[in-house]
């Protein structure tokens, strides 16, 4: 979902948020993601948020414990990767795609089609 809404806000076709505001919208997303599944992982959308505690309370002397409550530790590993792929791949199929693009025109296709090798002017002799 992250992903898709991150496309969504961000591309200049699909009406995007209001320049200046993709911060403030991308903000809401995260805290609405987070307040959302928080509960289940612990806010676990990040692998860098979630593995370091566990790392460390590991090392500390809580053990394998650690990575066996609620099971959640391979949660924050897996999903980011592919749900930004699968988020990715879900806006371009069912939003880009529908969205009508404007054909580029090149700024002087003269200029483009002459495919003539110039010549450098020759030196004066000394």
């Amino acid at each position: 979902m992250l992903q898709l809404c991150l496309s969504a806000i961000t591309d200049e076709e699909n009406n995007p948020a209001l320049k200046g505001t993709q911060a403030l919208v991308i903000g809401i997303l995260v805290v609405i993601i987070g307040s959302s599944l928080g509960m289940n992982s612990g806010y676990a959308i990040n692998p860098s948020r979630d593995l370091p505690p566990r790392f460390f309370t590991f090392i500390a002397g809580w053990g394998a414990q650690v990575f066996r409550a609620k099971n959640w530790w391979w949660v924050p590993v897996v999903a980011p990767p592919l749900g930004a792929f699968l988020g990715g791949i879900i806006y371009l199929v069912f939003v880009s795609s529908t969205i009508p693009r404007k054909p580029q025109i090149l700024g002087n296709p003269k200029e483009y089609e002459d495919h003539k090798i110039p010549k450098l002017p020759k030196t004066m002799p000394p």
